[in-house]
């Protein structure tokens, strides 16, 4: 009996203490609780920071950029008007001459003295006219230079202040990186190169403008000597022979031979020989120029594409080139010239290819022609067919008067 009233006790009290247990309220630890989250993706602010700042710079550069251009322009354009006064005076005077010789001429009555005067406008008129297309070109010479100058000195400083810009950007982005501090060094030495180079190309071009001018002047001189030298020629034979003297004609003939020729040969002579000597020079000049501009900057070896040198230009998008609908889908290295070996190969061929047909359809033109020449004989029917001949129905078509 004790042992049953244990046993129940034992049992009631264990159903109590569960029951407490599962009905009590559990606290939970907010330390014991560990959420994982995926790992988020690296923050890339600095990147995209920067990045705008670059273009900003690119942007600023390029409208600074074509601003000095602009300016360079109108520095060209003011520099060349002296030069373009020069040629309307030389224009002005030529037209004088013209004018009033020509009306003189006109109204004289003597033809010796006419032809004379005739002579010696031709020599005024050419002489300026002369001068005026010689001070174009070199006008044209010293402003195209002048240009080029502008760009190449703002190219020099918008590239390297673009370079630094960029550089110095770089470090305020991201001033623990090394890589920033090392761009750094690279946009100086960059920068000195373009400084260098630019400034290399600035001596090539104003070098290049001195001998082209040198070279014209040369030309203008022998020109204005050999024009006044055969002038003076012409009026001696124009006066010697109507003279109607024949001692006035030869002491004409022997100073236009004697004085007038040799020192006309000599004029040329010693033209040919400045002028090689300039572009020799010249030459030299600019493989010196090439070569010391290809170690210092060797971007861009082009001289005559210097002015934007260094400056943000959007570059332009390269296109296949039209095909002509004419030459199908042959590609244009493969089309010969028309100079070439290859052409004259290609033309013979063609040549005997015609020929080869011409040939063929004579003779069978020649062939058609025989046989219709032996056609009718063929075709003509003979005194024994006539005789032998039956219709082909096989029946007896003779009259019935000669049965």
């Amino acid at each position: 009996m004790d042992i049953s009233a244990r046993s129940l006790l034992t049992v009631g009290v264990s159903l109590s203490a569960a029951s407490a247990i599962a009905l009590a309220p559990v606290a939970a630890n907010p330390s014991a609780l560990t959420v994982t989250k995926p790992d988020a993706p690296p923050a890339v602010v600095s990147d995209v920071r920067l990045s705008a700042v670059s273009d900003e710079i690119e942007v600023g550069i390029a409208n600074l950029q074509a601003f000095l251009d602009a300016a360079a322009v109108t520095v060209a354009d003011v520099v060349g008007l002296p030069g373009r006064d020069l040629i309307g005076v030389a224009g002005g005077i030529e037209t004088l001459f013209d004018v009033a010789l020509t009306g003189w001429i006109d109204a004289m009555s003597d033809p010796t003295a006419a032809a004379s005067l005739s002579i010696v406008r031709t020599l005024a008129v050419d002489a300026w006219a002369k001068l005026e297309e010689n001070l174009g070109l070199g006008n044209a010479v010293i402003t195209e230079a002048t240009e080029q100058v502008g760009r190449l000195i703002s190219g020099a400083f918008t590239g390297s202040g673009r370079n630094l810009l960029i550089a110095g950007a770089n470090v305020l982005t991201t001033p623990l990186s090394v890589p920033a501090y090392a761009g750094v060094l690279s946009a100086g030495l960059a920068s000195g190169q373009l400084v260098i180079g630019n400034g290399l190309r600035v001596i090539q071009t104003v070098g290049g403008a001195a001998f082209d001018v040198a070279g014209i002047a040369v030309r203008e001189l022998t020109f204005q000597l050999t024009n006044l030298l055969g002038g003076a020629s012409a009026l001696f034979t124009q006066l010697g022979e109507s003279s109607d003297s024949p001692l006035i004609e030869a002491v004409l003939g022997a100073v236009r031979d004697l004085a007038l020729a040799p020192v006309r040969a000599v004029v040329n002579l010693g033209s040919g020989v400045i002028q090689t000597v300039l572009m020799t020079a010249n030459a030299g000049f600019d493989v010196v120029l090439d070569v010391a501009i290809n170690a210092v900057d060797p971007v861009d070896s082009e001289p005559s594409e210097m002015g934007d040198r260094g400056a943000a230009v959007p570059v332009a998008t390269l296109s296949a080139p039209e095909e002509d609908p004419a030459k199908g889908d042959i590609p244009e290295e493969d089309i010969p010239d028309e100079d070439t070996p290859v052409a004259e190969a290609s033309e013979q061929e063609l040549a005997a290819e015609e020929a080869t047909e011409k040939s063929e359809e004579d003779s069978a033109e020649e062939s058609v022609e025989q046989i219709e020449r032996e056609a009718p004989t063929r075709n003509e029917p003979t005194d024994d067919d006539t005789a032998g001949a039956e219709p082909e129905d096989g029946h007896d078509h003779r009259s019935k008067s000669g049965t």
